[in-house]
């Protein structure tokens, strides 16, 4: 029986997922829903080692593998996705990370956006089991790592604990307008607030990202009085621990 020129492809794939695969940046290699991708939106365009800064030199050498492109399982369901670093041209650049996640038949058509417009410098990107890493640095601890929530990928996670900033407010919906259940201690002494909340889940999806933010989390706030459960959104400043 012969194969169709889309179904040995996508053999060839299956077997490059089974320890991921980075690819090179070239045309030739570029696979074909992500040119058809970028055909679509013209204004971005995969990372090039043009758009690594002062690493380049460091890529150029074989120091660090560069890696625009990744083919392995992000989400866990066994198939092959396809994770990029993407360029958007302009005065500033602006980097996004995206998966096509894989199917019986190839790939979805539409990506999950992990990064969206940043103007960090992101030189490749790492994809483990259940998590993407957009690289930002090397041989550090700044890289973010997002994890598949089950339905896309997040950099907190449920049961992550998070500093709230001073008048940080929570509220009973996920709604500015709803009631606020905690406001975090404003700055005292000069020194930033020390409450903490525990994400317990997932909340809606904002209609636009706020930032790198793109939905609200239930949280529970901890008090000598008891616990204050409710919505946030971006009224946080990092993560502490789990």
């Amino acid at each position: 029986m012969r194969l169709s020129h889309t179904v040995r492809a996508f053999v060839a794939v299956l077997a490059m997922m089974a320890v991921g695969m980075s690819l090179p940046a070239s045309g030739e290699t570029k696979p074909a829903v992500l040119a058809k991708f970028l055909e679509r939106n013209s204004g971005y365009r995969l990372l090039t080692l043009d758009d690594t800064g002062d690493f380049k030199e460091a890529f150029e050498s074989k120091a660090f593998q560069f890696s625009p492109l990744v083919i392995a399982d992000a989400n866990g369901d066994k198939k092959p996705d396809l994770v990029a670093v993407l360029v958007k041209r302009g005065a500033v650049k602006l980097y996004s990370v995206v998966s096509f996640h894989g199917t019986n038949r190839g790939f979805r058509s539409e990506p999950i956006w992990i990064v969206q417009d940043s103007t960090q410098v992101i030189l490749g990107v790492d994809v483990s089991p259940l998590a993407i890493t957009p690289i930002t640095c090397y041989e550090c601890d700044a890289n973010a790592v997002y994890g598949w929530t089950g339905r896309d990928y997040d950099f907190f996670q449920k049961g992550d604990s998070i500093c709230l900033r001073p008048g940080a407010e929570i509220f009973a919906k996920p709604d500015w307008k709803s009631t606020i259940v905690f406001r975090a201690p404003p700055v005292q002494n000069k020194e930033m607030s020390t409450a903490q909340a525990e994400i317990l889940d997932y909340g809606p999806s904002f209609q636009g990202r706020i930032g790198p933010y793109k939905r609200w989390y239930v949280v529970r706030v901890t008090l000598p009085t008891g616990s204050r459960t409710g919505f946030i959104a971006t009224e946080f400043f990092k993560i502490v621990g789990p």
